[in-house]
C-alpha cells in the first residue's frame, strides 16, 4: 500500500470512528530513500545495486526496485556505507571481508554474496575492515 493509499485508508478508518494508532518508524528508517520504499520493504539497508536507470534496494525487510540512479539513491541514505563499485553501495556492517579472485578485489557480504570492488576503493575498505574485523585474504 503506498503512503498516499495508506494515509487515505487511515483517514477513512478514523472517519468511521475507529481508533487508529500509527507507530512511528525507527529513526534509522526515516531517511529519504526509505520514504521511497513501500512500508513493508523498509528496514535496515544492506545493499544498493545499479541496473541502468534503476536501483535495486536490498534491505532486511525485502528487496525493491526503484526508478532512480544509484547516485541519487546514495545521496538519500542516512545509513553508513561505502560505494565500492560504480554499480554497488554496501552498508558497513554488511561487509564481511575483502578477497581477491583472479587478482580482482571483491567483498564478501554477511549474506555470502560476492561484490566487485573498484581498486581505488580498496584502501578505504581495508581501513573499514581494520576498524571492524577480518582482514583481507588472498
Amino acid at each position: 500500500m503506498s503512503y498516499r493509499n495508506r494515509h487515505h485508508f487511515i483517514a477513512a478508518l478514523q472517519n468511521a470512528g475507529i481508533a487508529v494508532k500509527v507507530a512511528p518508524l525507527p529513526s534509522a528508517f526515516q531517511d529519504e530513500l526509505q520514504k521511497l520504499l513501500p512500508v513493508s520493504k523498509r528496514g535496515h539497508l544492506l545493499l544498493l545495486k545499479a541496473s541502468g536507470n534503476y536501483t535495486a534496494v536490498i534491505a532486511s525487510a525485502g528487496n525493491y526496485l526503484l526508478r532512480i540512479g544509484i547516485g541519487e539513491a546514495e545521496r538519500n541514505i542516512a545509513a553508513r556505507g561505502l560505494r565500492v563499485h560504480k554499480s554497488y553501495w554496501v552498508a558497513r556492517d554488511e561487509i564481511l571481508r575483502l578477497v581477491y579472485i583472479s587478482g580482482n578485489p571483491q567483498i564478501v557480504t554477511q549474506s555470502g554474496e560476492s561484490i566487485p570492488v573498484s581498486r581505488s576503493v580498496v584502501p578505504a575498505l581495508r581501513a573499514i575492515l581494520s576498524e571492524t574485523g577480518p582482514a583481507a585474504t588472498g
